[in-house]
């Protein structure tokens, strides 16, 4: 419901319904509330310095305006969580990946294959999703080099170091000290 508020509205701070609203001269002030699935969202302020007189017909504009600008913002914070929990799922099946790579190529638990990418992140300076992608990859590496068969060299295509090397030499390392 649009609010007004009185000419003297600096000294008294008298809020009033718009249809209470009187004809004093002074400046003007409407405000209308943004209300998204009954909840505020915002709210659309309009202030004269001259006094001004507001129509039915203008409260009812604003309002309408009020109505759809807070569907948008409802909507592009529903968006948002989306996102963000489209993001959260994507990093939960890689950090499951992840460790489920640990606990078949190291023989850890779920815990601890969970703790050593913990300990990972936080020696690397780099988040979980980063150190997973990287033992997927040099995990993808390792299977390649695997199963392709050897060049007319007789070395593999793929060579069996990766730029992922000193993650999964870290990564045994700790395995075997039971960290």
């Amino acid at each position: 419901m649009p609010i007004a508020i009185s000419p003297n509205g600096r000294k008294l701070s008298e809020f009033r319904i718009f249809n209470q609203w009187s004809a004093d001269p002074g400046e003007s002030f409407v405000a209308v509330p943004l209300l998204a699935r009954e909840q505020l969202a915002g709210v659309i302020n309009l202030h004269h310095l001259q006094p001004r007189p507001y129509s039915q017909r203008e409260v009812k504009l604003l309002s309408s305006a009020g109505f759809l600008l807070a569907a948008r913002i409802g909507i592009s914070r529903l968006q948002s969580q989306n996102s963000a929990l489209v993001q959260q799922l994507e990093t939960r099946k890689l950090v499951e990946r992840g460790k489920g790579i640990l606990q078949r190529d190291l023989g850890l638990s779920e815990e601890q294959a969970y703790l050593m990418l913990q300990r990972q992140s936080r020696q690397q300076r780099k988040s979980m999703k980063e150190i997973i992608q990287a033992i997927i990859l040099a995990d993808l590496v390792k299977r390649g080099s695997q199963s392709d068969p050897p060049s007319s060299s007789g070395s593999p295509r793929i060579p069996p170091t990766t730029p992922f090397k000193d993650c999964r030499v870290e990564c045994n390392r700790l395995a075997q000290a039971g960290e």
